[in-house]
């Protein structure tokens, strides 16, 4: 199997990069998928991954496949006896992107649903959720519960892959990868979106700093920001690459 490292650094797009303007490029809904699909180059089991987003394609989401490929491959270099562990699961893409096509492992998805997901919205979230972790991984779950409060009183299993994707502020950025790390196996993979902004960059940097353990930056992208984009100001950029940047890191030492 290739290890990840090696993956995250074949993972690459035939035509647009995420540093050039995506103007005129993007389409949106089904063809915008299947665009971002086609442009993507995956240096392993490409078919294979494709085929497994492909099975996610219809799951409103504000990512892209580049991140669904590094989390499908992520969480099939974990141990069995590790999790993925997604904070902030919204409609569920990238917790899915996580499960399908890896039933032998343990993906854990928590967000209290207090953003862009009231009434019988979440109520459908936990519907496709459910069935899903039936379909693809009956270990799975998903709790609804703040990300604090399930750190400190619920999670117990080492963790494999962590993606924090709750509230970026800042303090709520460092909190979430403070309160993960003890849970950490000693080769996680920890993925850090929207890095664009300086909240959950700096944080990121900050917990790195501090951290008594030793990590290594396998990927640390931001990708163009057209603002003249009328929601860039809400959600940032868009990007079909790498969407509103990101850092992946994967921990090398104990303490």
């Amino acid at each position: 199997m290739m290890p990840y490292a090696e993956f995250v650094r074949g993972l690459a797009f035939h035509t647009l990069r995420p540093e050039q303007s995506a103007v005129g490029w993007v389409k949106t809904g089904e063809d915008r998928i299947a665009s971002e699909l086609a442009d993507l180059i995956v240096p392993t089991a490409e078919a294979a991954i494709k085929e497994r987003l492909a099975a996610i394609n219809g799951v409103t989401r504000m990512s892209s496949s580049a991140f669904g490929a590094l989390i499908n491959y992520g969480v099939s270099c974990i141990p069995d006896d590790s999790c993925y562990l997604n904070v902030g699961i919204w409609c569920g893409y990238s917790f899915l992107a996580g499960m399908v096509g890896n039933p032998s492992k343990r993906c854990i998805g928590v967000d209290n649903f207090s953003l862009f997901a009231p009434g019988a919205k979440r109520e459908s979230i936990h519907a496709l959720l459910a069935g899903a972790c039936n379909t693809w991984s009956p270990t799975s779950c998903v709790y609804e519960q703040d990300y604090a409060e399930y750190l400190t009183t619920t999670h117990t299993q080492p963790i494999g892959l962590y993606f924090y994707d709750g509230n970026h502020d800042y303090a709520h950025q460092l909190r979430g990868l403070q309160l993960a790390e003890p849970f950490f196996t000693d080769d996680a993979i920890v993925l850090v979106d929207d890095t664009n902004w300086p909240g959950p960059r700096q944080a990121t940097l900050d917990f790195l700093a501090a951290s008594p353990h030793t990590y290594r930056m396998l990927l640390d992208q931001r990708t163009y920001k057209d603002r003249t984009h009328p929601t860039h100001a809400a959600i940032g950029s868009t990007h079909p690459t790498f969407w509103n940047g990101i850092m992946l890191f994967q921990r090398t030492a104990k303490a």
